[in-house]
């Protein structure tokens, strides 16, 4: 299930699982997302935060505070 959030500018949805985002939209209705053509990748890419790849010490700082990341 999807969820639609718009005014007069945008269009947005987003999946209920995950809040990942489906579509950005203008007033004109162009797109901003990948919308997974199976021609290329079929799938869409997540915003993945705080940190993508491997965390040194399986820590990070955000706004010069240390967390660390539980596994």
């Amino acid at each position: 299930m999807t969820h639609l959030i718009k005014n007069r500018f945008l269009r947005v949805e987003a999946a209920e699982h995950g809040a990942e985002l489906q579509s950005i939209q203008d007033a004109d209705g162009t797109e901003y997302l990948w919308q997974g053509d199976p021609a290329y990748w079929p799938d869409r890419a997540p915003n993945l935060f705080p940190y993508v790849v491997r965390l040194t010490d399986e820590s990070y700082y955000l706004d010069g505070e240390l967390h660390h990341m539980v596994l």
